[in-house]
């Protein structure tokens, strides 16, 4: 197992400390230095460029996916990317590849003439850790074991099954992609069944098995964002605290006259969940709640309770934004914390809006279109219009929905949706800066997607990390 070395021989580092100038050595992959994220490998340090920036070539660097450093100070400083990663790049044909690092700003670029930007892509996953008899098919830390290759169950969401694992201490897991320890993800492990962080090239998950059975693993990456290492979730089921059943019912003519009871899952989006932020614009909790979808019975009241029973069961006045019809498909979602019941038409909770491609560093001229996801509100509900920053009625960018608009230097585009039967304006937007490249950072594309979210009942929108109000107006 790849694993990061953060400690230096006394030795070592008291003949660094002797010494009048900084050391700077690039430790990382042994595919590309030689040896694996040695610090005090001295045949990597790096040259003094007199600049305030040093360099290191290694020469006749193999094609291979996914090569990772860092660049350490005096074997005791370790600098990766701007959040503390580590480096990553690919080379796609055999050459001489240049790491410079810059002393002042704690960047390192990576140039060559078959290096490109690492882009993130799941082929596989694969479960990893201390194997031993029926857990983990008795393999020990294999990044590339097919016995334990993880099956996709929905899009970007993988799960693994290891019946009659015994009683024992300290197992341990990971969760490697692709083959290799260049992207895997570990964490924390909280309770059985529980869904807890994981963390992007972290420790160990350990538990502790108290009853022999099945060990359920699964892995969600469908939030994931690369950009900041963000988003992944894992849940570990042991034997004996199988997730409980559904909790929450719902009563509602559904469209038609019959007022019966429908059970309501557990809610995962946070287009559907209800966002409480503090004066000062930082979310202060979160309530998913739970969900069923069915048609608008055209009534303004409903009935929720713990179990499809009348007895004890509470009238809750339904809150919407958007007006639904009448037989119209919805989601009517509850919160549990709030005591809160809202429901929303499908064709609005499940629409999304995305600049393509999303904002960020581009190196020439970018063509940018609008995309409707999920839409299935007639053409004629939505009203739209790409332009510079101004509100909407301003002034507009000629903009045709077939062609796009192409951008030729740095603009800041904001797209306003309008839908036909309510006030509320969605609004999404981003920087796009034209530069010229200069190495490996500026390949990698800074993503600020907007997120659209329920929050108190209304429609909110997060973006650049401030919240605005679906009207445009900034949340303080």
């Amino acid at each position: 197992m790849k694993k990061i070395l953060l400690m230096l021989v006394a030795l070592i580092a008291t003949s660094f400390s002797a010494m009048a100038e900084d050391i700077y050595i690039v430790a990382g992959s042994e595919e590309l230095c030689g040896t694996a994220w040695d610090c005090t490998d001295l045949n990597n340090k790096m040259t003094d460029n007199g600049d305030g920036t040093y360099s290191k070539t290694f020469t006749n660097v193999a094609a291979m996916n996914g090569y990772q450093f860092k660049v350490t100070k005096n074997g005791t400083e370790w600098y990766g990317d701007e959040a503390g990663n580590n480096i990553t790049f690919n080379v796609t044909t055999a050459c001489d590849v240049t790491i410079t690092f810059n002393a002042t700003t704690f960047k390192s670029t990576v140039t060559g003439t078959g290096v490109q930007a690492y882009v993130f892509n799941v082929e596989k996953v694969i479960a990893v850790g201390n194997g031993a008899g029926a857990w983990l098919n008795g393999v020990n830390w294999d990044p590339n074991a097919d016995a334990n290759k993880m099956t996709q169950v929905a899009d970007k969401v993988y799960e693994i099954s290891f019946d009659n694992v015994p009683v024992g201490e300290d197992y341990m897991v990971k969760f490697a992609t692709n083959g290799t320890w260049t992207d895997n993800f570990g964490g924390f492990f909280e309770a059985s069944g529980k869904e807890s962080d994981a963390m992007y090239n972290s420790g160990n998950i350990t538990f502790n098995l108290e009853k022999a059975g099945t060990v359920k693993l699964r892995l969600d990456l469908s939030k994931f964002d690369y950009a900041t290492r963000t988003g992944a979730k894992f849940v570990i089921t042991l034997p004996g605290s199988e997730p409980a059943e559904l909790s929450y019912f719902m009563k509602h003519p559904w469209g038609g006259a019959d007022w019966t009871w429908k059970p309501m899952e557990e809610n995962t989006d946070e287009h559907k969940a209800v966002i409480t932020i503090d004066s000062e614009g930082n979310i202060t909790d979160i309530d998913y709640g739970y969900y069923v979808r069915a048609e608008y019975g055209g009534v303004e009241a409903a009935y929720l309770n713990t179990a499809a029973s009348d007895e004890g069961a509470s009238e809750k006045a339904m809150n919407s934004a958007f007006n639904p019809k009448k037989s119209e498909a919805c989601y009517f979602s509850y919160y549990p914390s709030y005591d809160m019941l809202i429901v929303l038409p499908a064709s609005v909770a499940d629409m999304d809006i995305k600049l393509d491609p999303e904002p960020g560093q581009y190196t020439g001229p970018v063509n940018v279109k609008v995309n409707f996801i999920n839409r299935t509100e007639p053409l004629d509900y939505i009203k739209y219009s790409l332009n510079d920053g101004k509100k909407m009625g301003g002034e507009k960018m000629v903009y045709d929905e077939n062609t796009g608009i192409t951008l030729s230097e740095s603009k800041r585009l904001t797209v306003y949706v309008k839908l036909q039967r309510c006030s509320e304006e969605m609004e999404l937007g981003g920087d796009y800066v034209i530069e010229e490249s200069t190495g490996i950072s500026d390949a990698t594309v800074s993503r600020v997607p907007a997120v659209k979210k329920i929050e108190n009942g209304q429609v909110i929108i997060e973006h650049n990390g401030k919240k605005f109000t679906a009207t445009g107006a900034q949340i303080k």
